[in-house]
């Protein structure tokens, strides 16, 4: 399922409804990055603007059974030294609440 080392989700943006989403460049994580010295070093290496601890593992799963896959997700934290206090949840869960509804009407 990689392609010169890298997981790609498939391109699936011809729904008028995927269109209107931002699409970044992420990372999967088997930690989070909680120190400067470490946030430096990811994103020298990898350029990536957010992180996750799953995405990998599931883009994977779906190209090595041929299903086509894509991840929504929402930011509740930046790529910064771990401060909670910082952290959006509620806001983060409401907007992919939204998008997920939305993107079941747009079916």
């Amino acid at each position: 399922p990689f392609e010169n080392g890298w997981l790609f989700a498939d391109d699936l943006n011809t729904n008028n409804f995927l269109k209107k989403l931002q699409v970044v460049k992420g990372m999967s994580v088997n930690k989070t990055s909680g120190n400067e010295l470490t946030i430096l070093k990811l994103k020298k290496r990898f350029n990536a603007e957010i992180e996750s601890m799953e995405g990998a593992a599931f883009i994977y799963c779906c190209r090595l059974n041929e299903i086509p896959c894509l991840q929504i997700r929402t930011v509740s934290n930046l790529i910064e030294k771990r401060n909670k206090n910082n952290w959006q949840m509620d806001a983060a869960i409401k907007n992919l609440n939204t998008s997920i509804i939305l993107l079941i009407d747009a079916l």
